[in-house]
């Protein structure tokens, strides 16, 4: 679901954490996860390698990070752009097949971890959602400029708005709850994103080593952390008026 009046993600996000007990868990690294599990990431695609490579990995990491009590999983889109396939060799359509499918294997873990858990006779009450990752221009790049934030001459506004629109348009299509923004390192990428945010008003955004959990004109605030087999856990109660709350880690 991409929800697209701010009413509407307030009343989804309120409706979501109060199903969860006040507390909504984020799964943790996926990268880190898929090496555990034997996933080989040398490659500028990162991650993002394994929906060519190992797909059923990506969905074991989902399913493992559900068991241990996530509410929401993160899909393996970060680093996959539609220009980093196509200098793979592969057409437009394969790309952007490729960026749905990272939405659909993460649907699919959950959709399978619901119905072992409806089999076993302990079925699930708590939400499950799925976010698709975008990660920012720098990522695509694998130079690390994801962290500096310098783009050189391929930082203008009107850049970097064409790389992302048709690959968050194909992420959006493919069903996720959330939308992920991840790991932006300057304000014209912020920029770009928020023009974004205003279509899609219920997203992850995060900056250098700090997140914020957009939902419609409130802001949440948390610190980042590097974490394995563990998830982490942001307690939403109520509002506030000055429209912005630290959560808990």
């Amino acid at each position: 679901m991409v929800v697209t009046a701010a009413g509407s993600a307030e009343e989804a996000v309120r409706r979501w954490v109060d199903a969860a007990g006040g507390r909504l868990v984020l799964d943790g690294g996926l990268a880190t996860e898929l090496e555990a599990n034997g996933a080989d990431l040398n490659d500028p695609l990162w991650s993002a390698k394994c929906l060519l490579s190992s797909p059923h990995l990506i969905r074991k990491v989902h399913m493992d990070y559900l068991e241990a009590g996530a509410n929401i999983i993160i899909t393996a889109s970060y680093q996959a752009t539609i220009q980093g396939f196509e200098s793979k060799g592969f057409s437009k359509e394969q790309s952007e097949n490729l960026l749905t499918k990272s939405v659909e294997i993460a649907l699919e873990a959950r959709e399978m971890f619901l119905k072992e858990h409806l089999e076993k006779s302990t079925p699930i009450q708590h939400p499950v959602l799925v976010a698709a990752s975008l990660g920012s221009y720098g990522a695509y790049l694998a130079d690390g400029s994801e962290y500096s934030g310098d783009y050189g001459e391929a930082g203008t506004k009107e850049f970097l708005k064409d790389f992302h629109r048709r690959r968050l348009q194909v992420l959006a299509e493919a069903g996720p709850d959330l939308i992920a923004f991840e790991t932006i390192p300057n304000k014209l990428e912020a920029e770009v994103y928020y023009f974004a945010i205003r279509v899609f008003c219920l997203a992850f955004l995060s900056i250098l080593r700090k997140q914020f959990l957009i939902v419609g004109n409130f802001v949440f605030f948390r610190r980042m952390s590097n974490f394995s087999r563990s998830a982490t856990s942001i307690s939403l109660h109520g509002f506030p008026s000055t429209q912005k709350m630290e959560c808990i880690l």
